[in-house]
């Protein structure tokens, strides 16, 4: 069976041109390591963000279950470019449309907010699963964990198990990252 895929869109780190921090070369490590396929746009403006979230949920792309949206964050959002996107301005983009898929929220404190929140907005945009930090994460401990997250929601059928492994496994890092996650249960 082929491995699921990651879906990233990343933005800037930096305001500086030359600065060439970028969570791609994590998923070039994934893709012949672990045989995860992945895709990754650089994303510049809400609009951008839009339209490669709307592109995400098509049918052609449901192997890519897995949105890894890399980004500045306060508590509830995202920092593209000059702006700040909202989990509810993403809600109503996605409203209904992610089924089977998880969106790993890979910012600083973007899911610092209140548990029922994130549970809501799993479950009107209809993802399997939520997942992010609630601190303020340092750069390279936060990719050398993400690694980790990457291939165990890859590997693992079912979510939970996924979630289970890393805080089994890396419960230190789950800890010192704030790493919160929200998932459908099984019927």
């Amino acid at each position: 069976m082929k491995r699921p895929g990651v879906f990233c869109l990343e933005g800037d780190w930096s305001d500086h041109l030359a600065d060439k921090s970028s969570v791609r070369p994590l998923l070039e490590v994934l893709e012949p390591m672990a045989k995860v396929p992945f895709i990754h746009r650089d994303v510049g403006t809400p609009a951008e963000l839009e339209h490669y979230l709307r592109k995400w949920t098509q049918k052609r792309y449901a192997n890519y279950f897995l949105a890894y949206l890399a980004f500045h964050g306060t508590p509830g959002n995202l920092a593209v470019g000059r702006h700040d996107v909202s989990l509810a301005d993403l809600e109503a983009v996605l409203a209904g449309r992610c089924d089977g898929r998880v969106m790993y929220f890979a910012g600083c404190s973007i899911l610092d907010i209140d548990q029922t929140e994130i549970d809501g907005f799993r479950k009107a945009t209809g993802a399997r699963a939520v997942c992010g930090y609630v601190k303020d994460v340092d750069w390279l401990v936060a990719a050398a964990f993400e690694l980790l997250l990457l291939e165990a929601l890859t590997y693992y059928e079912r979510t939970d198990a996924a979630f289970k492994f890393m805080n089994r496994e890396y419960a230190g890092l789950v800890d010192k990252l704030g790493f919160r996650s929200s998932w459908r249960r099984r019927r």
